[in-house]
């Protein structure tokens, strides 16, 4: 078993502050927010000067949380669909360049308590992260679906509904609960 923690905890502190953190402290993976300074779009700018090659300096498995905030690949607005794509790739790009081995993404919003507009935004976001599937094949990263809270406004809020849309999109999936970590391949029937 194999022990990590979110760079959540560090937030805004340098890359190079937190995998001395989580080497020094003889943790085993890292999974890099990517939110913030660590945004894919500016951390793959060349024009930033930041040297991702910091990475290959430190023994330690990496895993991404792609962008969500102000994301949602379940939205009714096409607009936020499609950035919220792009993100996700971009996040796969970066885990692809600095050998991370998966990312992790939320499956999504909806902000109506309507059944029909909840059916729709199921149907939006296996839409969107089908796509974003296929890109993770094509970069040879694993792309991880996570389960949310218990609460009407998230997709996923249940284990049939995370199952459900994880077997749709075909991917992994990531089960948080309590801000304790599990990369599960569903596929495997694990």
């Amino acid at each position: 078993m194999k022990l990590g923690f979110s760079s959540l905890s560090l937030f805004m502190k340098s890359l190079e502050e937190i995998l001395d953190i989580a080497t020094n402290d003889k943790f085993d993976l890292l999974e890099l927010l990517c939110e913030g300074p660590y945004w894919p779009r500016n951390l793959l700018n060349s024009q930033n000067h930041i040297d991702l090659e910091v990475f290959d300096s430190y023994n330690i498995e990496l895993m991404l949380h792609s962008p969500t905030i102000d994301l949602n690949p379940a939205s009714m607005n096409e607009g936020i669909r499609n950035e919220t794509a792009k993100q996700t790739k971009e996040a796969l790009d970066l885990a692809a360049n600095i050998g991370a081995v998966a990312i992790t993404t939320h499956p999504g919003v909806v902000h109506r308590k309507e059944e029909r507009i909840r059916n729709l935004a199921v149907g939006f976001c296996i839409e969107t992260l089908k796509d974003c599937q296929k890109y993770a094949e094509d970069v040879g990263v694993i792309l991880s679906v996570e389960n949310m809270p218990n609460k009407q406004k998230y997709l996923a809020n249940s284990p049939e509904e995370h199952k459900k849309l994880v077997e749709a999109i075909g991917s992994s999936a990531t089960i948080d609960w309590g801000g304790m970590l599990i990369l599960i391949n569903l596929l495997m029937n694990i």
